[in-house]
């Protein structure tokens, strides 16, 4: 059986491939995974060499002689024992991608701030306590990962990297933020998420091009109202903090798709939050919510609520509005029954009030209360078990319901005609999963269902999401994961060309994925 990681071993001897760049017949050397101690010194002098992939091995050192490799684009040298890097590493004018990541890094090198061309650096999962301040010299840095090292704080000079989109100092131990952080107007991603943060600076709100914020795993009390000037945020993570109430300013923040507040001190939502009437995921889950209010039925938009381990003892009947709603999650709750069980059958009838949602508020005791709404990785994209389990004319009934369902534009239904194997969905599914009017996130939906139907199709589609990079990174994401479902020779490839993709989440994932289909399947 291959693995991923075998799947990475030259097919034949370094000689031919350092021949080969040497003839100008190719530009590229990888040994990942070979399990070297040394960089090999065949490889010196190879002045037209563009890309040199290292990660995997065992290497302590690196060679001085490596900052002679003047053509040099791309270095990968994650996955080591380096404890140090040479200062020669000045003499790579032309590296755009540096990959350090986990090694046992606890300083950098001075020549680091030499490297004009720099766009890419990642240096997670190393032992580093600080950055130092010539970092700011990285003009064309775009891409700054140093998540799981022990930095305690962060270089004035930082606000200086005018190219920057993408911050990722997750787990590490920053208790505060310099307010120059907010200079980065470029920025698109920033994750904070799991350090020890009592406070956000007010500079924040100079973060105007911010996409996605995570400051999940903190220890927030307060945000500032400066957070409102984030226009264009999508994603905004607060759980697992110490927050008891939210600034008036989050309802300005009318582009968030996802607000995630689980695992604070709420007492009730915050009116600020009834304003968000574009969010599609709301997390209150692990909270002290008393009463949810009216106010709630504004969201209209919402696709997934999370209300679970609260002291919640009813619900509001402005839920039953909230027509977009396929996931309610009101388990931990003392709440009680309120209506009869659900009928045995779906009726169309009450699909304004969505008999989807009805069964999974009440869902008692019946067999049809097995929902089996899901939530894989952390992604929107839930699923309905209910179908497949339905016989003869109610089968067929739900089936069409669940197809127009689709044709009227909500996504819902498609992993469950999918698991149902309702051939007769797939035009709605093709047509949902290839319209230019639909958010990747829902054509994704339907690719996912349409996966089980037609696997030719859905690849080609996901492939397509993949592959466009103005797609937010995280339906790209989602995009590899789809495409590792059920996988063919092309997929393999092209997960192959996603791991050198510019996002470091898109390129770990695809990774990832191509482990997953190395693995030894169960046989069917």
């Amino acid at each position: 059986m291959v693995t991923g990681k075998e799947r990475h071993m030259p097919e034949y001897g370094l000689p031919a491939m350092i021949e080969e760049v040497r003839n100008g017949v190719r530009s590229d050397v990888g040994l990942p995974g070979c399990g070297i101690t040394t960089v090999p010194e065949s490889l010196r002098g190879l002045t037209s060499l563009q890309r040199l992939d290292l990660r995997g091995n065992r290497l302590v050192t690196v060679p001085a002689w490596l900052g002679e490799l003047a053509g040099l684009q791309e270095l990968d040298l994650r996955e080591n024992r380096l404890t140090a890097m040479p200062d020669t590493l000045h003499g790579l004018v032309g590296l755009q991608v540096l990959d350090m990541g986990q090694n046992r890094l606890a300083t950098l090198p001075a020549a680091l701030s030499q490297l004009p061309k720099l766009k890419i650096l990642n240096l997670q999962s190393n032992k580093l306590t600080a950055l130092p301040e010539t970092l700011g010299d990285l003009g064309s840095l775009q891409v700054l990962n140093v998540a799981h090292n022990r930095l305690a704080t962060l270089p004035a000079a930082l606000s200086q990297l005018a190219e920057l989109k993408f911050l990722n100092l997750e787990n590490n131990r920053l208790a505060t933020l310099p307010a120059s952080l907010g200079d980065l107007t470029g920025l698109t991603d920033l994750n904070l998420s799991n350090n020890r943060l009592m406070q956000v600076p007010d500079g924040v709100g100079g973060l105007i091009s911010l996409h996605s914020l995570d400051l999940h795993g903190n220890r927030l009390t307060s945000l500032p109202e400066s957070i409102g000037e984030l226009a264009g945020l999508v994603v905004l993570d607060l759980s697992d903090n110490r927050l008891s109430r939210l600034p008036g300013a989050l309802g300005y923040l009318t582009s968030l798709d996802v607000l995630r507040l689980a695992g604070n001190h709420l007492t009730m939502l915050p009116p600020s939050v009834c304003l968000l009437t574009g969010l599609r995921a709301l997390s209150l889950n692990g909270n002290r919510l008393a009463a949810i209010p009216d106010a709630i039925g504004a969201l209209t938009n919402l696709v997934k609520l999370n209300l679970s381990d609260n002291m919640l003892t009813a619900l509001p009947e402005a839920l039953d509005g909230l027509n977009k709603l396929a996931v309610l999650e009101v388990a931990g709750n003392p709440i009680s029954p309120q209506v009869p069980a659900p009928t045995a059958t779906p009726v169309p009838e009450t699909r304004g009030r969505s008999w989807m949602f009805e069964l999974v508020v009440r869902g008692l005791t019946s067999s049809y209360s097995y929902l089996g709404w899901k939530d894989a990785n952390d992604t929107m994209f839930g699923d309905i078990a209910w179908l497949p389990h339905l016989t003869g004319g109610e089968r067929s009934e739900a089936e069409d319901l669940a197809i127009a369902t689709l044709q009227e534009g909500d996504p819902r239904a498609a992993l469950a005609l999918g698991d149902a194997g309702c051939a007769r969905a797939i035009p709605a599914l093709l047509g949902m999963a290839t319209s230019a009017s639909n958010t990747p996130y829902v054509r994704l939906f339907a690719v996912r269902g349409l996966m089980q139907l037609d696997p030719g199709a859905a690849r080609a589609i996901a492939i397509e999401i993949l592959r466009d990079s103005t797609i937010f990174w995280r339906d790209r994401c989602e995009a590899i994961r789809v495409l590792a479902i059920r996988p063919d020779s092309e997929t393999e490839t092209v997960l192959e060309e996603a791991t050198a993709d510019a996002n470091p989440e898109v390129s770990t994932t695809a990774a990832w994925a191509l482990e997953e289909i190395g693995e030894p399947r169960d046989p069917v």
